[in-house]
């Protein structure tokens, strides 16, 4: 049987990251310097993300997916965030506001282009 309690057990952990990322903002107090690279970070996590999101959508695309649309989103955002945790672990810097900019905002960007791929790729 299905448990639909649990298909909302990522909503605490994305709640938690988000009281996280508010707390710090309100505690970056004077704000750290924004680094002198900004579009450079969205830059390298996507080409970061290019070849595990091939992969992914590779080998879900041998599966029989009924909710393509979802299961294309989600590719693209496990995709990116590979890219954006590989680069948040070798970048120096503590600025919150360049961080969510040009790190976690466009991940809403990626969760629509993801719904656009799978619709593309994994419509069967």
């Amino acid at each position: 049987y299905q448990q639909k309690k649990l298909a909302f057990l990522p909503l605490a952990a994305f709640t938690l990251f988000c009281t996280v990322l508010l707390i710090e903002w309100h505690s970056d107090i004077p704000p750290s310097p924004l680094p002198p690279h900004s579009m450079a970070c969205l830059e390298c996590i996507t080409m970061l993300s290019l070849l595990p999101e091939v992969f992914i959508l590779y080998n879900i695309r041998k599966l029989a997916s009924t909710h393509y649309y979802l299961a294309g989103s989600i590719s693209c955002l496990a995709a990116f965030a590979v890219g954006a945790l590989t680069l948040r672990l070798c970048e120096p810097t503590d600025s919150i506001i360049h961080l969510l900019q040009w790190h976690y905002l466009p991940m809403a960007a990626v969760a629509v282009i993801g719904l656009l791929a799978g619709k593309l790729c994994l419509k069967w």
